[in-house]
């Protein structure tokens, strides 16, 4: 009887509720909350530090270091890649886009965008002559690319 006794003790004793007996569901729930209460704080100090190293220095940190621009010409349906595809040929757009490579990029909403140029200052001197010459082209004097505009994207490996 008093191993029994003694074994009981120690059962109420590593509760360590102060003489309230939880169960192994309960005991398992507190281990749990407990953990994940560890995980948030933890991760939360680490987002507050990543914000205060990357805002208090005095250079950005840029997670799109390498974006490039280009004079997006026209876009293109989801569906007609191979139309688009034999337009990079064209002699018109070969011609507006002079010693500038004519090539199609990928858009967010599945389509394509039929390009002209690749430059790394949306503003510079050769970026914005080449966006005038495509706005000002006309077809049966009417402007055949009036929307034409600068698109960023960053470039692929293969780039």
């Amino acid at each position: 009887m008093p191993a029994e006794k003694r074994r009981k003790q120690l059962e109420d004793s590593s509760s360590g509720t102060d003489g309230l007996k939880l169960s192994e569901e309960e005991q398992l729930l507190a281990r749990r909350t407990t953990i994940f209460g560890v995980v948030v704080v933890v991760l939360a100090g680490v987002a507050l530090w990543f914000v205060a190293t990357t805002l208090s220095g005095a250079e950005r940190v840029s997670l799109s270091a390498d974006v490039r621009y280009t004079v997006k010409v026209l876009e293109v349906p989801q569906g007609r890649r191979r139309e688009a595809a034999a337009m990079l040929d064209h002699p018109v757009l070969r011609s507006l886009a002079q010693e500038h490579e004519v090539h199609l990029r990928q858009l967010p909403g599945g389509g394509f965008a039929l390009c002209a140029g690749a430059f790394h200052d949306e503003s510079s001197e050769e970026a914005r002559a080449l966006l005038k010459r495509v706005r000002e082209y006309e077809r049966d004097g009417k402007p055949a690319f009036s929307e034409a505009v600068m698109l960023a994207y960053t470039p692929d490996a293969s780039e």
